[in-house]
């Protein structure tokens, strides 16, 4: 197609895109750029049909240190169902003279970027808007809320009610893009990370329609972000915040700021300090991708060298007069950190609880559903069993036991 035509992106039959990225995201984007948009008729709003030309993905999911290979396996998986003849990139640097020769060979509209863990530098950009190639990057955040590399772990860690689906131009700064298109998705009290990743993957195909018809408009002009937005969106203001956001003054915008990826230390649970909404949050934004922590007190009330792997949890329950009436009759005292056992009554299938302190300063129960208990640590048990027992097993070692 001429560049003279593309550089408007005008409707026609076929529009182009290379695909790059990888994980649940960008499969679910290639399904949907694989599926037909035009009917004989010529209806279906008079888009045009999209063809992907090619794609470059993350490299296999067996090497070291990969975030997400469960996701960038379901990827592959989709690469594989009647995609085998696309042209696929050898993994390189965006920015290397190697991959835009390559990808100007291939000639697409649209260079479509979904979970890629590189920024685009400004001569790159400007070589390929020379070529009539636009760049569109896939964001699963309601932008400019929560741009970063982990925008499903902050949605739910700081307690928004609401995230979202964003595509937008691509500048050389991360996420910053003028948006074209977005939608708000929810925010579940029961999600998980991976739950909330699946439905905005869901939910970016669904959107496509509406991209396509965008960019195929010679009229629409995309939307500046603008940050000063953040003190007055409806998002932060409904979201519950964190310990991570709550600085001295507890902004809309460190709430809806950078989303940092997942460190060490976010793995630790603060179960003295920390609301059990926060906790509760902090657990199953962090699954399926990691496991949060807390240690083991001794009789002395000192950390063990040992530690109580926090895998899932339910919401925190209310210590009804009956429960406390309950559980007292176990001698555990019902402070902040102790596991406790629930009683069938309670109608909550959880192997063990911690009593926590909720947001309004009442105390409450944190069920566990699944965890894992640390090994002692010797030499036997980490080279030949691994450094944990399996999962929910040993719960007799952890009730009456303190969290720290």
């Amino acid at each position: 197609m001429p560049n003279a035509v593309r550089s408007e992106l005008a409707p026609t039959p076929t529009l182009d895109f290379f695909l790059l990225g990888g994980g649940a995201l960008a499969a679910q984007l290639l399904i949907g750029l694989q599926e037909p948009r035009c009917s004989s008729s010529g209806t279906a709003a008079n888009l045009p049909n999209t063809r992907v030309v090619g794609l470059m993905t993350w490299p296999d999911p067996k090497v070291p240190n990969l975030k997400h290979p469960e996701a960038h396996e379901a990827f592959l998986a989709q690469l594989h169902r009647g995609t085998d003849t696309l042209p696929k990139l050898e993994t390189c640097s965006v920015n290397s003279a190697a991959f835009i020769a390559r990808l100007k060979a291939l000639d697409p509209d649209v260079m479509l970027i979904a979970a890629w863990r590189e920024t685009l530098s400004a001569q790159t950009l400007a070589q390929l808007s020379a070529s009539g190639i636009r760049v569109v990057n896939c964001h699963p955040s309601y932008l400019p809320l929560l741009r970063g590399p982990s925008p499903y772990i902050a949605a739910i860690w700081r307690g928004f009610k609401h995230t979202g689906v964003s595509f937008h131009g691509v500048t050389p700064e991360l996420d910053a893009g003028p948006v074209i298109v977005q939608e708000p998705v929810p925010v579940l009290l029961t999600d998980t990370g991976g739950t909330l990743q699946t439905r905005c993957a869901q939910t970016a195909k669904a959107l496509l329609p509406g991209l396509i018809a965008k960019l195929t408009d010679p009229d629409f002009t995309p939307a500046p972000q603008a940050i000063a937005d953040l003190q007055t969106h409806p998002f932060c203001a409904e979201a519950l915040g964190c310990p991570k956001t709550q600085k001295a003054q507890d902004s809309p915008e460190a709430i809806g700021g950078w989303a940092a990826h997942l460190t060490p230390i976010d793995l630790q649970l603060n179960i003295q300090q920390t609301p059990a909404e926060v906790l509760y949050n902090q657990i199953r934004a962090i699954h399926p991708w990691g496991m949060c922590q807390a240690s083991l007190a001794d009789k002395h009330q000192e950390p063990q060298n040992r530690l109580l792997g926090l895998i899932s949890a339910n919401p925190p329950l209310a210590l009804t007069s009956q429960l406390t009436q309950i559980l007292t009759s176990s001698k555990i005292p019902l402070e902040p950190g102790y596991c406790v056992e629930l009683p069938e009554s309670a109608g909550i299938n959880a192997p063990l609880a911690v009593v926590c302190t909720g947001i309004n300063g009442t105390r409450c129960l944190l069920p566990i559903t699944q965890f894992k208990l640390e090994r002692q640590n010797t030499r036997l048990f980490s080279s030949l069993l691994g450094p944990w027992w399996p999962v929910n097993a040993r719960r007799s070692a952890i009730i009456g036991k303190r969290l720290i």
